[in-house]
């Protein structure tokens, strides 16, 4: 890093000279990652830490590329009408930055390593970069950290600049865009998340709003107010806080909404006030029940090298253009479509792949335009389950505007994995149940680009409660690797499923579901094998499925089933 601190000696000799005009300006704050699409929500605050008016006539601001040397371009310049105040702020923002703006420019600042650079008519007047920078021009003294998604580098206080990035600059989960980094009563809010990422239709929503005490006093929890506005979205309950937002600190509040039975979006705002007068606001756009295009199937855990993968398909009677569409998992990694055979078409599929050029050779078959181009890093999905989410991953696709659309949360179980993926219940181009995953039974373990197993054999509620297939033979060639049982909505809402395997003679040989919750229509499956996991010979089989409601009502079925084995 010697060549940085030679580079921020020259910077601290310009600023030096600014400040004997009696101005000096600095890029104060950066946010350069945005949650969501980047597009339009970047933005560069500039401050002047002087005693005079500095016109910025002549004065333009740059975005570098970390990766190479001397590769800058300029994003922004300043005319004879723009000003900056003493102890003002110059706001450079893109479209979708809330608030006013001095300037709404296309930002597209790079994630990192990268950095900007404000330049005036004299030469360079200061540097900002962040993340692991080979190259000296790019940095100040030693760069910033890499910040999380969402997240600002800012001086605190505003305009201190000692001509090293790394110490002058703080990192922060919560912009403040055009306004004081410290003052005495500052609340951020925002931006504001749901968990699960939409609302399924009667079902709810968390609400979690982030606070940060950017200020310089502490912030009495008992004392905050709020609203939130949210049309027919139903308040549950709301967050109770106690304690102290500390300096610098944060803290969380959470409502819980109850969305209505027809699906639709609309925009929840969010506005929290602290006793001492200051305020912060944000808004979120929830979605009530899956958008026109679902995830349909996916791989997680592949054989080979034939990579993960992620299927979609259009439920929609309209072509649905997947350009700038971004598939995130529940980390935060994210990938995004390209523009490049984008239109998905109704009751169409497009796969979204690690690795394109293995998934095809693994399934050859494979239609060209089935696998959506994408670019940026992959989601890299889990294989075990988080003990404190309660499952392995999220995945969630969101619309080139940042809009959820779909997700899905997994945990892998015995039946799926090593070649098995999971796959929706999907009849007649409609969810069965919002949420439930199966292992595909399909005998290559895997249907991408086509139908799901309960698709194409037409599980439907003429065929509630009846294993399928029938014989079930599961060592043959072409023949599904497991039985599946179809058990629909207890009556009276939700309820409890057991489901047992016995033999002609009596004796329980498998427990499909023991008194599980059900919220809904499930699927059981049986893999022909016993409690301990030991292949079951050929013969005839009885499978008891017990429906328990929750107002209490039980009912028992009992069905047969044929097992064939080849040898």
């Amino acid at each position: 890093m010697q060549g940085c601190r030679v580079f921020a000696l020259v910077a601290c000799l310009i600023l030096v000279g600014d400040a004997a005009h009696g101005a000096t300006v600095c890029i104060n704050e950066v946010l350069y990652d945005p949650i969501g699409a980047d597009g339009g929500h970047e933005f560069v605050e500039l401050y002047n830490a002087g005693n005079v008016v500095v016109h910025l006539e002549g004065w333009f601001l740059e975005a570098g590329n970390g990766a190479r040397p001397d590769d800058w371009r300029t994003v922004w310049r300043g005319t004879r009408d723009r000003v900056v105040a003493p102890g003002g702020f110059f706001l450079i923002a893109g479209a979708q930055v809330v608030g006013p703006a001095d300037e709404r420019v296309v930002l597209s600042l790079q994630n990192g390593p990268d950095g900007v650079r404000l330049r005036s008519p004299e030469g360079d007047a200061d540097v900002v970069g962040w993340g692991d920078l080979p190259y000296a021009e790019y940095c100040e003294g030693q760069p910033a950290e890499d910040v999380p998604s969402g997240w600002v580098l800012c001086r605190v206080p505003d305009g201190h600049d000692t001509g090293d990035n790394l110490t002058d600059l703080i990192s922060r989960p919560l912009p403040t865009p055009g306004k004081a980094n410290a003052a005495p009563c500052a609340l951020i809010v925002g931006p504001a998340r749901c968990d699960p990422p939409l609302a399924d239709p009667e079902g709810t929503v968390k609400l979690v709003v982030p606070l940060c005490n950017a200020g310089t006093e502490p912030i009495e929890m008992a004392s905050l107010a709020w609203s939130v506005q949210g049309g027919v979205l139903e308040l549950e309950a709301q967050p109770r806080p106690s304690g102290v937002l500390g300096l610098g600190s944060s803290r969380e509040l959470v409502w819980t909404l109850r969305a209505p039975l027809v699906g639709g979006v609309e925009t929840v705002g969010i506005t929290v006030r602290a006793a001492k007068g200051c305020d912060g606001e944000t808004s979120i756009r929830v979605r009530t029940g899956c958008g026109p295009v679902v995830i349909s199937e996916l791989l997680y855990d592949p054989l080979g090298d034939e990579g993960e993968w992620v299927e979609l398909q259009n439920l929609s009677d309209r072509p649905v253009d997947l350009g700038g569409w971004r598939l995130v998992d529940a980390s935060g990694r994210a990938t995004v479509l390209g523009s490049g055979d984008a239109e998905l078409m109704p009751g169409a599929w497009k796969i979204v792949a690690q690795d394109a050029h293995a998934l095809r050779a693994r399934w050859p078959e494979l239609a060209s335009d089935l696998v959506a181009e994408r670019s940026g890093g992959w989601p890299s999905l889990n294989n075990t389950t988080d003990s404190q989410l309660g499952y392995a991953d999220q995945i969630v696709i969101e619309d080139a505007t940042g809009l959820v659309v779909d997700y899905v949360r997994y945990a892998p179980g015995g039946l799926d994995g090593a070649g098995v993926s999971l796959e929706r219940w999907i009849e007649g181009d409609a969810l069965v149940d919002p949420r439930l995953l199966v292992p595909c039974a399909s005998p290559g373990g895997a249907t991408p680009g086509g139908s799901s197993w309960l698709s194409a054999t037409g599980e439907s509620g003429d065929l509630w409660l009846e294993p399928q297939p029938q014989p079930f033979r599961p060592d043959h060639p072409g023949e599904p690797h497991l039985c599946r049982i179809a058990i629909p909505r207890a009556a009276g809402g939700d309820g409890r499923v057991t489901a047992d395997v016995f033999s002609m003679a009596g004796r329980r040989v498998a427990t499909l579901a023991a008194g599980a919750e059900a919220h809904g229509p499930v699927v059981l499956v049986w893999d022909g094998r016993s409690a301990g996991g030991e292949r079951l010979p050929t013969g005839l089989y009885l499978i008891r499925v017990v429906l328990q409601s929750g107002a209490g009502s039980r009912r028992s079925y009992l069905r047969t089933l044929p097992l064939i084995r080849d040898s």
